[in-house]
């Protein structure tokens, strides 16, 4: 009966939507975007569980993932979607590999109105 439970268990699809009843100051992450899917998952967790006060995420990326189509741009245009900002800080080129992108990741605050 237990193998059948572990099995069910097994079965049933990853929610990246689980609830979290906390907020970070940091949060680092690492190719954690390679596909589209993937980067919409990073960012939403980014969007939930980082203090809107203080909170920064670093995540470090391919800036593209061939064939799956993951990496920067689709990682940036889901921040964008979650109401994050987002900061090139590191750009790693050795010429032989593919270019790796450390991002830095903060929830936007709003301008005050006039």
């Amino acid at each position: 009966q237990q193998q059948q439970q572990q099995q069910q268990q097994q079965q049933q699809p990853h929610n990246p939507h689980t609830t979290i009843p906390c907020k970070f100051d940091c949060i680092l992450a690492a190719e954690t975007t390679y596909t589209l899917q993937s980067a919409q998952e990073t960012a939403y967790l980014l969007s939930h569980h980082l203090d809107p006060k203080c909170g920064i995420g670093f995540v470090a990326m391919k800036r593209y993932y061939f064939g799956v189509g993951g990496g920067s741009d689709a990682f940036c245009t889901a921040c964008h979607d979650y109401g994050l900002e987002t900061e090139l800080v590191e750009v790693y080129q050795d010429g032989k590999s593919n270019i790796r992108d450390l991002w830095r990741v903060q929830i936007k605050h709003k301008s005050p109105s006039r």
